[in-house]
Protein backbone atom coordinates (compact mmCIF):
# COMPACT_ATOMS: atom_id res chain seq x y z
CA UNK A 1 0.00 0.00 0.00
CA UNK A 2 1.41 3.77 -0.40
CA UNK A 3 2.12 5.85 2.30
CA UNK A 4 -0.13 8.78 1.97
CA UNK A 5 -2.57 8.16 -1.59
CA UNK A 6 -5.26 5.86 -1.05
CA UNK A 7 -6.17 3.41 -3.42
CA UNK A 8 -9.28 4.08 -4.86
CA UNK A 9 -8.14 7.73 -5.26
CA UNK A 10 -5.16 6.07 -7.63
CA UNK A 11 -7.13 4.02 -9.57
CA UNK A 12 -9.54 6.61 -10.14
CA UNK A 13 -7.01 9.07 -11.26
CA UNK A 14 -5.05 7.25 -12.96
CA UNK A 15 -7.71 6.71 -15.78
CA UNK A 16 -7.93 10.30 -15.96
CA UNK A 17 -4.38 10.49 -16.61
CA UNK A 18 -4.48 8.13 -19.39
CA UNK A 19 -6.73 10.40 -21.51
CA UNK A 20 -4.78 13.49 -20.56
CA UNK A 21 -1.09 12.59 -20.02
CA UNK A 22 1.15 10.70 -22.66
CA UNK A 23 3.76 8.37 -21.18
CA UNK A 24 6.48 10.88 -22.37
CA UNK A 25 5.54 13.28 -19.43
CA UNK A 26 6.05 10.51 -16.82
CA UNK A 27 9.67 12.63 -15.41
CA UNK A 28 11.09 9.03 -14.47
CA UNK A 29 14.15 10.80 -13.78
CA UNK A 30 12.68 13.62 -11.58
CA UNK A 31 13.22 13.21 -7.76
CA UNK A 32 9.12 14.63 -7.38
CA UNK A 33 6.89 13.30 -9.75
CA UNK A 34 3.37 13.20 -10.55
CA UNK A 35 1.93 9.17 -11.36
CA UNK A 36 -1.52 10.54 -11.17
CA UNK A 37 -3.16 14.13 -11.93
CA UNK A 38 -6.63 15.23 -13.21
CA UNK A 39 -8.46 18.29 -13.95
CA UNK A 40 -11.09 18.72 -11.88
CA UNK A 41 -14.49 21.37 -12.25
CA UNK A 42 -15.49 23.06 -9.60
CA UNK A 43 -16.99 26.86 -8.75
CA UNK A 44 -15.62 29.53 -6.96
CA UNK A 45 -16.53 31.99 -4.46
CA UNK A 46 -18.16 34.17 -6.41
CA UNK A 47 -19.76 31.71 -8.19
CA UNK A 48 -17.49 31.36 -11.16
CA UNK A 49 -16.56 28.03 -13.02
CA UNK A 50 -12.92 27.27 -11.89
CA UNK A 51 -10.46 24.39 -12.39
CA UNK A 52 -8.12 22.45 -10.64
CA UNK A 53 -5.20 20.05 -11.27
CA UNK A 54 -5.29 17.40 -8.62
CA UNK A 55 -3.10 14.34 -8.17
CA UNK A 56 -0.63 12.55 -6.36
CA UNK A 57 3.47 13.53 -5.90
CA UNK A 58 6.03 10.53 -5.64
CA UNK A 59 9.14 10.65 -3.94
CA UNK A 60 11.52 8.72 -6.16
CA UNK A 61 14.63 9.74 -4.45
CA UNK A 62 16.92 8.59 -1.60
CA UNK A 63 16.59 12.34 0.37
CA UNK A 64 13.56 13.77 2.22
CA UNK A 65 11.84 17.17 0.74
CA UNK A 66 10.40 19.55 2.34
CA UNK A 67 8.04 23.01 1.83
CA UNK A 68 7.57 21.47 -1.33
CA UNK A 69 5.90 23.23 -4.57
CA UNK A 70 3.89 21.83 -7.33
CA UNK A 71 3.73 23.50 -11.09
CA UNK A 72 0.98 22.42 -13.26
CA UNK A 73 1.36 23.51 -17.21
CA UNK A 74 -1.94 22.85 -19.27
CA UNK A 75 -1.52 22.21 -23.17
CA UNK A 76 -3.31 22.24 -26.44
CA UNK A 77 -3.91 19.96 -28.82
CA UNK A 78 -0.63 21.88 -30.57
CA UNK A 79 1.40 21.75 -27.97
CA UNK A 80 1.18 25.26 -27.08
CA UNK A 81 0.91 26.19 -23.16
CA UNK A 82 -2.36 27.47 -22.49
CA UNK A 83 -2.48 27.88 -18.76
CA UNK A 84 -0.70 27.30 -15.64
CA UNK A 85 -1.06 27.03 -11.64
CA UNK A 86 1.02 26.86 -8.61
CA UNK A 87 -0.03 24.08 -5.77
CA UNK A 88 1.11 22.59 -2.81
CA UNK A 89 1.09 19.31 -0.78
CA UNK A 90 -2.84 19.05 0.44
CA UNK A 91 -4.72 17.39 3.29
CA UNK A 92 -7.94 15.08 2.25
CA UNK A 93 -10.30 18.28 2.94
CA UNK A 94 -8.00 20.15 0.33
CA UNK A 95 -6.20 22.09 3.26
CA UNK A 96 -2.38 22.96 2.71
CA UNK A 97 0.00 20.84 4.49
CA UNK A 98 2.09 22.85 6.85
CA UNK A 99 5.88 23.60 5.37
CA UNK A 100 7.47 21.34 7.67
CA UNK A 101 5.67 18.26 6.67
CA UNK A 102 8.27 15.96 4.60
CA UNK A 103 7.89 13.49 1.80
CA UNK A 104 10.02 11.00 2.91
CA UNK A 105 11.52 8.65 0.15
CA UNK A 106 9.33 6.16 -2.07
CA UNK A 107 6.13 8.15 -0.28
CA UNK A 108 3.15 9.48 -1.71
CA UNK A 109 1.01 12.19 -0.86
CA UNK A 110 -1.48 13.81 -2.84
CA UNK A 111 -1.53 17.74 -4.39
CA UNK A 112 -3.71 20.65 -5.29
CA UNK A 113 -3.06 23.20 -8.57
CA UNK A 114 -5.88 25.94 -9.02
CA UNK A 115 -5.50 26.36 -12.61
CA UNK A 116 -5.57 29.68 -14.70
CA UNK A 117 -6.37 29.30 -18.51
CA UNK A 118 -4.61 32.01 -20.47
CA UNK A 119 -7.35 32.20 -22.90
CA UNK A 120 -11.05 31.34 -21.47
CA UNK A 121 -11.96 28.98 -24.14
CA UNK A 122 -9.05 27.23 -24.68
CA UNK A 123 -9.45 23.60 -24.52
CA UNK A 124 -7.01 21.38 -23.13
CA UNK A 125 -4.86 18.30 -24.41
CA UNK A 126 -2.02 17.29 -21.72
CA UNK A 127 -0.89 18.10 -18.56
CA UNK A 128 2.44 18.28 -17.10
CA UNK A 129 3.45 18.64 -13.65
CA UNK A 130 6.90 19.33 -11.90
CA UNK A 131 7.78 19.88 -8.05
CA UNK A 132 10.31 21.52 -5.99
CA UNK A 133 11.23 21.52 -2.74
CA UNK A 134 14.16 21.42 -0.20
CA UNK A 135 16.01 18.13 0.12
CA UNK A 136 16.36 17.66 4.71
CA UNK A 137 17.29 14.23 5.51
CA UNK A 138 15.18 11.34 5.73
CA UNK A 139 13.18 10.46 8.85
CA UNK A 140 14.44 7.54 11.45
CA UNK A 141 12.49 4.44 10.97
CA UNK A 142 9.86 4.88 13.44
CA UNK A 143 9.92 2.84 16.59
CA UNK A 144 8.37 -0.33 16.72
CA UNK A 145 4.80 -0.52 17.91
CA UNK A 146 3.88 -1.81 21.59
CA UNK A 147 2.81 -5.14 22.17
CA UNK A 148 -0.68 -5.78 20.96
CA UNK A 149 -1.12 -2.49 18.71
CA UNK A 150 -0.81 -3.32 15.04
CA UNK A 151 -1.40 -0.45 11.92
CA UNK A 152 -4.04 -1.08 9.46
CA UNK A 153 -3.98 1.91 7.66
CA UNK A 154 -1.74 5.02 6.90
CA UNK A 155 -4.31 6.83 5.37
CA UNK A 156 -6.68 9.62 6.59
CA UNK A 157 -9.16 7.58 8.77
CA UNK A 158 -12.01 9.24 9.98
CA UNK A 159 -14.52 6.84 11.10
CA UNK A 160 -14.69 3.03 11.95
CA UNK A 161 -17.98 1.33 11.98
CA UNK A 162 -17.92 -2.48 13.43
CA UNK A 163 -20.01 -4.52 12.20
CA UNK A 164 -19.33 -7.73 14.52
CA UNK A 165 -16.41 -8.76 16.86
CA UNK A 166 -14.14 -9.48 13.93
CA UNK A 167 -15.10 -7.28 11.42
CA UNK A 168 -15.88 -3.61 10.69
CA UNK A 169 -15.39 -1.03 7.75
CA UNK A 170 -13.77 2.14 8.13
CA UNK A 171 -13.60 5.47 6.51
CA UNK A 172 -11.18 7.53 4.51
CA UNK A 173 -11.53 11.69 3.92
CA UNK A 174 -12.27 14.94 4.74
CA UNK A 175 -13.67 14.37 7.88
CA UNK A 176 -15.88 17.43 7.52
CA UNK A 177 -17.60 15.52 4.57
CA UNK A 178 -20.69 13.59 4.52
CA UNK A 179 -20.35 9.91 4.88
CA UNK A 180 -21.61 9.36 1.34
CA UNK A 181 -18.58 11.12 0.25
CA UNK A 182 -15.53 8.96 2.02
CA UNK A 183 -14.06 6.04 0.69
CA UNK A 184 -15.18 2.88 2.35
CA UNK A 185 -13.37 -0.26 3.43
CA UNK A 186 -14.37 -3.55 5.62
CA UNK A 187 -11.31 -4.46 7.29
CA UNK A 188 -11.50 -9.05 9.01
CA UNK A 189 -9.20 -9.21 12.27
CA UNK A 190 -9.10 -13.28 11.37
CA UNK A 191 -8.34 -12.98 7.86
CA UNK A 192 -6.26 -9.78 7.57
CA UNK A 193 -8.55 -8.95 4.41
CA UNK A 194 -8.67 -5.14 3.74
CA UNK A 195 -11.39 -4.35 0.40
CA UNK A 196 -12.54 -1.40 -0.60
CA UNK A 197 -16.16 -1.04 -0.11
CA UNK A 198 -19.44 0.70 -0.91
CA UNK A 199 -20.99 2.09 2.45
CA UNK A 200 -24.35 -0.32 2.83
CA UNK A 201 -26.77 2.89 3.41
CA UNK A 202 -25.09 5.35 1.11
CA UNK A 203 -27.91 4.08 -1.34
CA UNK A 204 -30.43 5.40 1.20
CA UNK A 205 -29.48 9.07 0.97
CA UNK A 206 -31.62 9.91 -2.13
CA UNK A 207 -33.16 13.27 -3.00
CA UNK A 208 -36.54 11.82 -1.73
CA UNK A 209 -35.20 11.79 1.71
CA UNK A 210 -33.28 15.10 1.35
CA UNK A 211 -36.71 16.37 0.43
CA UNK A 212 -38.44 14.96 3.51
CA UNK A 213 -35.66 15.99 5.83
CA UNK A 214 -35.41 19.62 4.04
CA UNK A 215 -31.92 18.95 3.23
CA UNK A 216 -32.10 19.86 -0.64
CA UNK A 217 -30.02 22.82 -0.13
CA UNK A 218 -26.56 22.12 -1.04
CA UNK A 219 -25.04 23.76 2.05
CA UNK A 220 -27.34 22.91 4.38
CA UNK A 221 -27.32 19.22 3.30
CA UNK A 222 -23.41 19.43 3.60
CA UNK A 223 -23.63 20.52 7.09
CA UNK A 224 -26.22 17.97 8.12
CA UNK A 225 -23.77 15.78 9.55
CA UNK A 226 -25.91 13.22 8.57
CA UNK A 227 -25.33 9.42 9.54
CA UNK A 228 -27.32 6.36 9.88
CA UNK A 229 -27.15 4.13 12.99
CA UNK A 230 -24.04 1.68 12.28
CA UNK A 231 -26.18 -1.39 13.31
CA UNK A 232 -29.32 -1.69 11.15
CA UNK A 233 -29.39 1.36 9.94
CA UNK A 234 -33.28 2.04 10.06
CA UNK A 235 -32.77 4.98 11.46
CA UNK A 236 -30.62 8.11 11.23
CA UNK A 237 -29.43 11.29 13.11
CA UNK A 238 -28.84 14.75 11.17
CA UNK A 239 -29.24 18.17 12.08
CA UNK A 240 -31.17 21.33 9.65
CA UNK A 241 -30.61 24.59 9.09
CA UNK A 242 -30.58 26.10 12.04
CA UNK A 243 -28.98 23.09 14.11
CA UNK A 244 -31.53 21.43 15.71
CA UNK A 245 -31.13 18.08 15.87
CA UNK A 246 -33.52 14.90 14.85
CA UNK A 247 -33.22 11.43 14.26
CA UNK A 248 -35.92 9.63 11.87
CA UNK A 249 -36.66 6.59 10.29
CA UNK A 250 -34.25 5.98 7.13
CA UNK A 251 -37.10 7.11 5.19
CA UNK A 252 -37.08 10.18 6.24
CA UNK A 253 -40.56 9.62 8.21
CA UNK A 254 -41.19 9.56 11.76
CA UNK A 255 -38.94 12.54 12.48
CA UNK A 256 -38.15 13.16 16.15
CA UNK A 257 -36.60 16.52 17.95
CA UNK A 258 -33.32 15.66 20.61
CA UNK A 259 -32.54 19.44 21.05
CA UNK A 260 -32.84 22.88 20.14
CA UNK A 261 -31.28 26.33 20.89
CA UNK A 262 -27.79 24.95 19.41
CA UNK A 263 -27.47 27.55 15.99
CA UNK A 264 -24.11 29.09 18.61
CA UNK A 265 -22.52 25.67 18.60
CA UNK A 266 -20.81 23.29 16.05
CA UNK A 267 -21.62 19.27 16.05
CA UNK A 268 -18.30 17.52 15.35
CA UNK A 269 -20.02 13.97 15.44
CA UNK A 270 -21.19 11.11 17.33
CA UNK A 271 -20.01 7.92 19.43
CA UNK A 272 -21.91 4.85 18.76
CA UNK A 273 -22.61 2.59 21.88
CA UNK A 274 -24.35 -0.51 21.71
CA UNK A 275 -28.18 -1.15 21.26
CA UNK A 276 -28.00 2.38 18.91
CA UNK A 277 -27.68 4.89 21.50
CA UNK A 278 -24.90 7.51 20.81
CA UNK A 279 -22.89 10.46 22.25
CA UNK A 280 -22.93 13.88 19.94
CA UNK A 281 -20.51 16.61 20.93
CA UNK A 282 -19.63 19.88 19.99
CA UNK A 283 -16.89 22.42 19.83
CA UNK A 284 -15.87 25.16 17.54
CA UNK A 285 -12.06 25.30 17.39
CA UNK A 286 -9.02 23.41 18.72
CA UNK A 287 -9.20 24.45 22.14
CA UNK A 288 -12.74 24.96 22.61
CA UNK A 289 -14.45 23.22 25.47
CA UNK A 290 -16.49 20.18 24.23
CA UNK A 291 -20.40 20.05 25.26
CA UNK A 292 -22.39 16.32 24.37
CA UNK A 293 -25.65 14.72 25.44
CA UNK A 294 -26.36 11.30 25.24
CA UNK A 295 -29.70 9.37 23.69
CA UNK A 296 -30.49 6.92 21.32
CA UNK A 297 -31.61 6.22 17.41
CA UNK A 298 -35.44 6.72 18.69
CA UNK A 299 -35.16 10.21 20.24
CA UNK A 300 -34.85 8.59 23.75
CA UNK A 301 -32.82 11.35 25.60
CA UNK A 302 -30.06 9.74 27.94
CA UNK A 303 -28.22 12.79 29.34
CA UNK A 304 -29.18 16.71 30.18
CA UNK A 305 -29.15 19.18 26.84
CA UNK A 306 -25.54 20.04 25.78
CA UNK A 307 -25.97 23.59 27.14
CA UNK A 308 -26.61 22.08 30.77
CA UNK A 309 -23.62 19.84 30.09
CA UNK A 310 -20.20 20.15 32.00
CA UNK A 311 -18.30 21.46 29.24
CA UNK A 312 -15.02 19.16 29.07
CA UNK A 313 -11.60 19.70 27.45
CA UNK A 314 -11.28 16.80 25.25
CA UNK A 315 -14.25 14.13 23.72
CA UNK A 316 -15.80 12.91 26.35
CA UNK A 317 -15.36 9.00 26.79
CA UNK A 318 -19.02 7.38 26.97
CA UNK A 319 -19.82 4.11 28.70
CA UNK A 320 -22.15 1.45 26.68
CA UNK A 321 -24.93 2.73 28.74
CA UNK A 322 -24.77 6.30 27.97
CA UNK A 323 -25.23 7.67 31.07
CA UNK A 324 -21.44 7.49 32.51
CA UNK A 325 -18.74 9.62 30.64
CA UNK A 326 -14.88 10.45 31.17
CA UNK A 327 -14.52 14.08 30.92
CA UNK A 328 -11.43 16.32 31.84
CA UNK A 329 -10.57 19.66 32.26
CA UNK A 330 -10.24 21.74 35.72
CA UNK A 331 -13.08 21.99 38.04
CA UNK A 332 -13.10 22.86 41.19
CA UNK A 333 -9.29 24.07 41.06
CA UNK A 334 -8.08 20.35 40.06
CA UNK A 335 -7.44 19.74 36.42
CA UNK A 336 -7.52 15.86 35.30
CA UNK A 337 -9.80 12.98 34.57
CA UNK A 338 -13.29 12.70 36.18
CA UNK A 339 -16.16 10.38 35.76
CA UNK A 340 -19.60 11.86 35.04
CA UNK A 341 -23.38 11.16 35.72
CA UNK A 342 -24.68 12.28 32.81
CA UNK A 343 -28.34 12.67 34.04
CA UNK A 344 -27.35 15.07 36.33
CA UNK A 345 -23.93 16.35 35.95
CA UNK A 346 -22.44 14.97 39.54
CA UNK A 347 -18.46 14.33 39.12
CA UNK A 348 -15.74 12.59 40.49
CA UNK A 349 -12.24 13.15 40.37
CA UNK A 350 -10.14 9.63 38.83
CA UNK A 351 -7.07 11.26 38.37
CA UNK A 352 -5.26 14.84 38.70
CA UNK A 353 -3.28 15.15 35.09
CA UNK A 354 -2.53 17.09 31.85
CA UNK A 355 -4.94 16.89 29.86
CA UNK A 356 -5.14 16.93 26.11
CA UNK A 357 -7.24 18.95 23.81
CA UNK A 358 -10.20 18.12 21.40
CA UNK A 359 -8.34 16.57 19.23
CA UNK A 360 -7.38 13.67 21.04
CA UNK A 361 -9.57 10.38 21.01
CA UNK A 362 -12.13 9.93 23.41
CA UNK A 363 -11.31 7.73 26.37
CA UNK A 364 -12.77 4.22 26.46
CA UNK A 365 -14.67 3.27 29.65
CA UNK A 366 -15.79 0.02 30.64
CA UNK A 367 -18.47 -1.43 33.02
CA UNK A 368 -18.26 -4.29 35.11
CA UNK A 369 -20.54 -7.22 34.70
CA UNK A 370 -23.51 -5.66 36.43
CA UNK A 371 -23.48 -2.97 34.30
CA UNK A 372 -23.35 -0.21 37.34
CA UNK A 373 -19.58 1.15 37.52
CA UNK A 374 -16.83 1.76 35.28
CA UNK A 375 -14.27 -0.10 35.94
CA UNK A 376 -11.24 0.36 33.32
CA UNK A 377 -10.46 3.20 31.49
CA UNK A 378 -8.56 3.37 28.64
CA UNK A 379 -7.01 6.28 27.44
CA UNK A 380 -4.72 8.75 24.95
CA UNK A 381 -2.95 11.47 26.75
CA UNK A 382 0.37 12.95 26.74
CA UNK A 383 3.62 12.09 28.56
CA UNK A 384 6.38 14.81 28.32
CA UNK A 385 4.53 15.92 25.26
CA UNK A 386 4.10 12.74 23.92
CA UNK A 387 0.67 10.43 23.32
CA UNK A 388 0.81 7.24 25.33
CA UNK A 389 -1.33 4.65 25.83
CA UNK A 390 -2.75 3.56 29.09
CA UNK A 391 -5.23 1.89 31.30
CA UNK A 392 -7.00 3.48 34.97
CA UNK A 393 -7.95 0.62 37.32
CA UNK A 394 -11.03 1.54 39.25
CA UNK A 395 -11.78 -1.22 41.73
CA UNK A 396 -15.18 -1.56 43.71
CA UNK A 397 -12.94 -2.16 46.73
CA UNK A 398 -10.56 0.62 46.32
CA UNK A 399 -6.98 0.74 45.20
CA UNK A 400 -7.02 2.55 41.84
CA UNK A 401 -4.11 1.98 39.67
CA UNK A 402 -2.80 3.86 36.19
CA UNK A 403 -0.77 1.48 33.88
CA UNK A 404 0.88 2.89 31.02
CA UNK A 405 1.24 0.55 28.05
CA UNK A 406 3.95 3.48 25.95
CA UNK A 407 4.06 5.82 23.23
CA UNK A 408 1.58 5.39 20.29
CA UNK A 409 2.33 6.83 16.95
CA UNK A 410 0.09 9.53 16.97
CA UNK A 411 1.30 12.57 15.64
CA UNK A 412 -1.19 15.21 15.85
CA UNK A 413 -1.36 19.16 14.82
CA UNK A 414 -4.39 21.48 15.96
CA UNK A 415 -5.72 21.28 12.92
CA UNK A 416 -5.64 17.33 12.73
CA UNK A 417 -7.81 14.91 15.20
CA UNK A 418 -7.94 11.37 16.30
CA UNK A 419 -10.99 9.01 17.69
CA UNK A 420 -11.36 5.67 19.33
CA UNK A 421 -13.81 3.30 18.56
CA UNK A 422 -14.51 -0.05 20.28
CA UNK A 423 -15.81 -3.68 19.27
CA UNK A 424 -18.81 -4.93 20.41
CA UNK A 425 -16.89 -7.52 22.74
CA UNK A 426 -14.60 -4.72 24.16
CA UNK A 427 -11.84 -6.79 23.43
CA UNK A 428 -10.27 -4.50 20.24
CA UNK A 429 -9.90 -0.83 20.14
CA UNK A 430 -9.82 0.57 16.78
CA UNK A 431 -7.71 3.84 16.93
CA UNK A 432 -7.67 6.47 14.01
CA UNK A 433 -6.75 9.47 12.86
CA UNK A 434 -6.00 11.62 9.86
CA UNK A 435 -3.87 14.51 8.76
CA UNK A 436 -0.47 14.59 7.22
CA UNK A 437 0.56 11.46 9.81
CA UNK A 438 -2.86 9.72 10.05
CA UNK A 439 -3.44 5.66 9.72
CA UNK A 440 -5.60 3.25 11.29
CA UNK A 441 -4.27 1.13 14.66
CA UNK A 442 -6.03 -1.87 16.39
CA UNK A 443 -5.77 -2.28 20.13
CA UNK A 444 -5.24 -6.15 21.30
CA UNK A 445 -6.52 -5.65 24.83
CA UNK A 446 -6.06 -9.15 25.56
CA UNK A 447 -2.21 -8.82 24.45
CA UNK A 448 -1.89 -5.89 27.02
CA UNK A 449 -0.45 -6.18 29.89
CA UNK A 450 -4.04 -6.66 32.39
CA UNK A 451 -5.46 -3.68 33.20
CA UNK A 452 -7.09 -5.10 36.94
CA UNK A 453 -10.40 -6.83 36.31
CA UNK A 454 -14.00 -6.45 36.06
Amino acid sequence: MPPRASIALIAALAFAVTLLLPPALAQEDAPLTAPIAEIVEGVGVFGEPVQTVRGVLLNNDTTAYRNISVTAQVFDAQDTLIGEGLGVLVNACGAGLLFDFALQPGATHPFSAPLELFEEAAAIDRIAISATGDAVPPSADAAPLPEGITQVSREEVVAVEWEDTTTFRYAVGCERALFTEWEWRRYDLDEGDDVVIEHPYADQVTDELRERLRLTDPLIFANSRLRFAPMGGERLVYQDAINDIFTTAADGRLQRRLHTLLNRYSLQGYIWLPENRFLAYYYGAFGDPVLYFSADIDARIISRAPTRAKPSAIVPGIAADGRRAIIAGTFDGVTGYFLERLEDNFTELLFEAEVPSNNYPPPVPLLNEEGDRVTQIYLVRPVDDVPHLQCFFRPEEGGSALIDYGALPLNLAIDERAWSFLSPDERTIALAANGANGGLWLIDRDALPPCGSS
